[in-house]
């Protein structure tokens, strides 16, 4: 793929956009290169002149070989290398033409003289040189030279370039005289007068598509091989626009024009027809040969049917002629069907037409086609996208968009297999084994729907659209099952090979037909265009595909020497791709398509168009593939690719997504705390109200009630005093009534203790049960003693305060009812738990009120609740010997936050609400 260069100064090459000079590699500066030939071996021989160490030189990776005189090359310049089809090397020098090898020449000529300019092998693999001589083209056979033409020898022609193209034509450029083309002793000359860009010829190449390029001092010239014919005005048609193409049965062709009358093209004869021939009008719209040979030509003006030199005109009964008949259609039988553009469809007796009747015929009239099968069957096509099938007196009625490609119905075809092909603007159909298939214009054939449809003699079809033809492997076709289409293959031929533009959607038929020498005719509005398959449809070489720039954000990113890479990378958000191919004979109709992987989900079809954009693309790891097809190529894309990785921005990044989550979560926790210390505070002013409520209640029941039953039992005392000695039985009575009143007396002081905790006042938990005892065992004998082991620690308020009411409960309940001596109190502070006991030396508990509980009181129950509220663990054991109580507050809430304490009582109360 790199670019020799020879200068004056010495060699170049251009390989990826670099340039490698070696003009300075043994001093080949001081050779001004004269000719430049790459061998099968991949070395590079240069014929030089004025370098120090000879007049030839090879260049391969290693280094540089010269040779000389010494090597038995003349003592002279180099100007032409050429290596024949056996691998030979012949050097043309100022002193003659040589074949030579390293070490000494195999022959050495020197008749005709000495200069030799360029050196090449025509079809035979005889030499011809360009050369001084005055014949000027010589070509050496049998160890002689002769002149290449006869009307070149002797001619002032001055030959400075040749070379033999693939097909055995040898090119001539001339110092004066433009360019020749000489082949089989003929010579085509070509000169400014016809177009030529310039008069001296210094270069000829052909390239891998057959074109011939011819260098001039004043331009770039190329000659393309035509594989297509044209035939218009200038060939003799009547007229440039054809509206219909008929082939006979004796080689000829028929053509239909839109003002000019009838032509007959047989060879390069043409026979014109016309109005004064007999035709009912000069404008044809429709032509058809039956199988007894006869042409029917339908006009703007009616119907005829060729009779020998002259014309039968077919009329309507009553005698009025047909309107525009712009379709015809025969079967083998020799019936004849034509459509009138005003009136639908006739069927032809003798020659008379008479209206086609049948059970089931659409009523229109927009009929664009006819076609009959080979079964006799009538096939017709209107244009509001109906399909109607005529068999008998019954007609059979399908519809586009259902069972047929969406829109207008165009073109009907039967296929050498008998399957019939639809086309329309929305796609290609098949009627086969009573069922259809359907390929829209999105399962690959181009958008602009098909006009007419014709096999060659290899029975793949051919479909004209807009502005190209399109060949289609009908094999492909057909291996695909009914009912089941799959995207379709085609190759399209347009400008580049030749095919004028088509016109558009035209109301004549048929506008495509194929001759008995296999040729194919197509109708358009610059004649005639006529197709050979089998040249049109040789290969080409694939293009090859180049991505030329890429640029991120409109910045131009270097991949010359980055493509052989795995990757790139960049930051970036709007990418834009520019490509293109290195084919010249198809450009016109070369076709991209490009995908860009990890972003597009499927293949972007680019059409004509060579560069891509892609704007918001995130970051990743992607590859650009872009490929290319042209006209002939089988069927291949080619492609080339760019891999890249787009970085992603600051914003874009993990970190930045995980600074954005921390920040949210901060605030989001801040929110929460917040929230949560005003629901504490919230809390905290309730409990206070609460404390405060609770103590004027007890302070109204110690200043009124207490007071009050404090007094009925002082005077109680004193009547007992008073009867104390006396035998009267209300003495008894007395004691019993001041008993219940000293226990009433008790349970109020006890629920006024209860009402006002002393944790609530500030005290810690050791110090509020030790005054809760003195209270609560004041007015009995009972002892308390309290042991508090470990470190203290305080707890929440609330949580205080339901172990002391666990306790004041406890030791109530044995002070009462226990009839014991001691209770023994325990506070056990650990970092794992908080254990409180309470234990009495009495006669325990009736194990039947240690399951019940005692009817009426629900001290037990309390205990219990609070134990459960708290998430504390509650024992009571009780024997004989007396019984204790013990509650265990485990971590983490013995040594829990405030926060988890609250959450857990307010989701409790929400609970219990």
């Amino acid at each position: 793929g790199g670019l020799w260069i020879g200068t004056s100064a010495g060699i170049g090459k251009l390989e990826h956009g670099r340039l490698t000079n070696y003009a300075t590699w043994n001093n080949l500066a001081h050779s001004g290169t004269r000719a430049l030939l790459e061998d099968v071996s991949r070395g590079l021989w240069v014929g030089a002149s004025g370098y120090q160490g000879g007049s030839l030189l090879l260049l391969r990776s290693t280094g540089i070989a010269a040779y000389g005189v010494a090597d038995g090359l003349p003592d002279s310049g180099v100007d032409a290398i050429f290596q024949d089809h056996q691998g030979g090397l012949w050097i043309g020098t100022r002193r003659g033409l040589c074949r030579w090898s390293p070490g000494k020449p195999e022959l050495f000529l020197t008749n005709p003289p000495t200069e030799v300019y360029s050196i090449t092998e025509d079809a035979k693999h005889h030499l011809v040189i360009a050369c001084n001589a005055p014949a000027r083209l010589m070509r050496f056979s049998n160890g002689g030279f002769e002149p290449l033409a006869a009307p070149l020898a002797g001619a002032p022609t001055a030959a400075r370039v040749v070379m033999g193209d693939r097909e055995g034509t040898i090119w001539v450029g001339t110092f004066s005289d433009g360019l020749m083309r000489v082949n089989d002793g003929l010579v085509q000359r070509f000169t400014r007068k016809d177009g030529l860009s310039g008069a001296t010829v210094q270069a000829i190449l052909e390239d891998q598509d057959g074109n011939v390029w011819a260098g001039t001092r004043t331009g770039l010239d190329r000659f393309r091989r035509s594989t297509v014919a044209q035939l218009s005005t200038t060939e003799g048609l009547s007229e440039e626009i054809v509206t219909a193409v008929c082939a006979s049965h004796d080689g000829s062709v028929w053509v239909g024009t839109a003002t000019a009358g009838l032509d007959r093209v047989r060879g390069d004869a043409i026979v014109h027809k016309r109005i004064v021939d007999g035709l009912p009008s000069d404008s044809i719209l429709s032509l058809y040969e039956d199988s007894g040979g006869r042409l029917w030509v339908g006009t703007m003006k009616g119907l005829a049917v060729e009779k020998g030199d002259r014309w039968a005109r077919i009329s309507k009964p009553g005698g009025d002629a047909l309107d525009k008949v712009t379709a015809i259609a025969g079967d083998r039988q020799g019936h004849i069907w034509v459509a009138d553009a005003v009136n639908g469809v006739y069927a032809i007796n003798g020659t008379i037409a008479r209206p086609l009747r049948a059970a089931g015929l659409p009523p229109a009239n927009d009929v664009y086609s006819l076609m009959a099968d080979a079964q006799g069957r009538l096939w017709i096509a209107y244009y509001h996208g109906e399909l109607a099938v005529v068999s008998g007196d019954a007609a059979a009625t399908y519809a586009a968009g259902r069972e047929l490609a969406p829109g207008p119905l165009l073109a009907l075809h039967e296929d050498a297999a008998g399957a019939i092909w639809v086309g329309g603007a929305g796609g290609l159909s098949r009627f086969r084994n009573g069922r259809w298939t359907t390929w829209p214009v999105t399962t690959g054939l181009l958008p602009a729907g098909v006009r007419q449809i014709v096999s060659d003699d290899r029975g793949n079809l051919w479909l004209t659209i807009e502005k190209a033809v399109l060949q289609v492997d009908t094999r492909e076709l057909n291996a695909q099952a009914d009912g089941a289409p799959t995207p379709v293959h085609f190759v399209s031929y347009g400008t580049s090979q030749g095919i004028r533009h088509q016109t558009g959607v035209v109301r004549a038929q048929p506008r495509a037909c194929k001759s008995r020498d296999g040729r194919l005719w197509f109708a358009g509005e610059q004649g005639v265009t006529i197709v050979d398959p089998v040249r049109i449809t040789a290969q080409v070489p694939p293009p090859h595909i180049l991505i030329e720039q890429f640029r991120v954000d409109g910045r131009a990113v270097d991949i010359d020497g980055t493509l052989p890479t795995p990757a790139i990378a960049f930051h970036g958000r709007e990418l834009q791709f520019d490509y293109t191919a290195n084919i010249v004979t198809a450009d016109d109709d070369l076709r991209f398509r490009y995908r860009l992987q990890g972003f597009d989900p499927d293949w972007v079809n680019a059409g004509g168009i060579r560069r891509a954009r892609y704007t918001n693309v995130p970051p990743g790891k992607y590859e650009f593939t872009v490929a290319g097809a042209a006209p002939q190529a089988n069927g291949k894309w080619p492609s080339a690719s760019l891999a890249f990785v787009v970085l992603p921005a600051f914003y874009q990044t993990i970190l930045f997504r995980v600074l954005c989550a921390a920040v949210a979560g901060t605030l989001m926790f801040s929110f929460y705390r917040f929230r949560i210390l005003r629901i504490a505070r919230r809390y905290e002013l309730l409990t206070e109200e609460r404390v405060a409520e609770r103590t004027r209640i007890a302070r109204e029941l110690h200043d009124t009630l207490l007071q009050n039953v404090i007094g009925v039992s002082l005077q109680l005392d004193a009547i007992s005093n008073r009867l104390e000695h006396a035998s009267n039985p209300v003495n008894s009575d007395l004691r019993r009534i001041r008993r219940q009143v000293d226990g009433a007396l008790f349970e109020a002081r006890h629920t006024v203790w209860a009402l006002r905790t002393p944790v609530l006042a500030g005290v810690d938990l050791a110090s509020a049960l030790r005054q809760a005892s003195a209270t609560l065992t004041a007015a009995g004998t009972i002892q308390f003693t309290l042991n508090v082991q470990g470190e203290p620690f305080r707890l929440p308020r609330d949580v205080e305060g339901h172990l002391l009411r666990i306790a004041q409960e406890a030791i109530a309940n044995a002070s009462f009812h226990s009839e014991g001596r001691h209770i023994r109190a325990e506070l056990v502070y650990s970092p794992e738990s908080l254990i409180l006991r309470v234990a009495d030396d009495g006669r325990g508990i009736d194990p039947t009120l240690l399951a019940t509980g005692r009817p009426g009181h629900f001290g037990l129950r309390g205990m219990r609740e609070r134990a459960e509220l708290l998430g504390a663990e509650l024992s009571v054991s009780s024997s004989s010997l007396g019984t204790e109580i013990a509650v265990t507050l485990r971590a983490p809430a013995a040594a829990g936050g405030k926060l988890r304490q609250i959450l857990r009582r307010l989701f409790r109360r929400r609970r219990g609400h």
